[in-house]
């Protein structure tokens, strides 16, 4: 089918959600400008940013919440669809109706005892990422799941839910059904890729290191509860308090044959 969207696609999402890869299969349509978590930039690095976790740098004022709008917005020539994946913790706060409604607004989930531990791990491992403590504002789901009920219930957006369970079970059938969906043509070619270094990523030393060497889709490892069970308690906390969220917009997902059950 040819690509008929017009507004730009934003797939909203939480760290370590399988959303790199998400990414990477729809960066295999030439057709369609890919943007790479562009709200990070005003939230860690603009001048109205909120987080201070990079307060030692001066801000950029190329970096605005502004600036990254009117971007996202602007056409993109030569492309036939624009595609923007965002973390949702960092744009919450900066979204009023009025731009949300000018984006095509789909979303992304992943059970949270799989990504805040994960989360965890890669923001106090220094080596890896320059991350020295973990902050649960990080975390993403309340603010995931304020942005869905903007989208569905405020603005009355259709708003489809990917569970990343359901996309690692059965690829092919959830990115065709996500690519119906928003209007996007899906091609075998969003199902597997040449592992390579995409220097959009390069700001984010350390976090997409699994995303740069995948070449398609794979299984995660469940991580046990025991394991969870030993993590520290604002950790646990984290989980527990994000789990009611992730449950919401769970039951609204997009099935896949493979787990139409649950």
């Amino acid at each position: 089918m040819p690509v008929v969207t017009t507004k730009p696609i934003v797939l909203w999402t939480v760290p370590r959600s399988i959303s790199t890869a998400f990414e990477r299969a729809i960066m295999t349509s030439r057709r369609v400008k890919v943007f790479h978590e562009p709200f990070t930039h005003a939230y860690y690095f603009g001048t109205d940013r909120i987080s201070r976790r990079y307060e030692e740098e001066a801000p950029d004022p190329d970096k605005s919440y502004a600036r990254v709008i009117e971007s996202l917005l602007k056409p993109q020539l030569g492309f036939e669809a624009t595609f923007i994946k965002a973390m949702a913790y960092c744009a919450a706060e900066a979204l009023d109706l009025n731009v949300l409604q000018r984006f095509t607004n789909t979303f992304l989930i992943r059970d949270p005892r799989q990504t805040i531990p994960s989360l965890y791990r890669m923001s106090i491992d220094q080596q890896a990422t320059g991350w020295t403590y973990f902050d649960a504002q990080e975390a993403g789901f309340r603010e995931l799941h304020q942005i869905y009920e903007r989208a569905s219930d405020q603005l009355g957006q259709p708003s489809p839910v990917v569970d990343a369970a359901d996309l690692l079970a059965d690829p092919r059938t959830v990115l065709s059904a996500y690519c119906d969906n928003v209007g996007l043509e899906f091609t075998e070619d969003m199902l597997s890729w040449e592992s390579d270094v995409i220097p959009e990523w390069a700001t984010w030393k350390g976090w997409h290191q699994a995303a740069h060497e995948s070449t398609g889709f794979t299984k995660a490892a469940v991580t046990p509860k025991s394991a969870v069970g030993d993590l520290p308690d604002i950790v646990e906390a984290t989980i527990d308090e994000c789990m009611p969220y992730y449950l919401a917009m769970s039951e609204n997902r997009m099935r896949s044959q493979n787990r139409e059950s649950e």
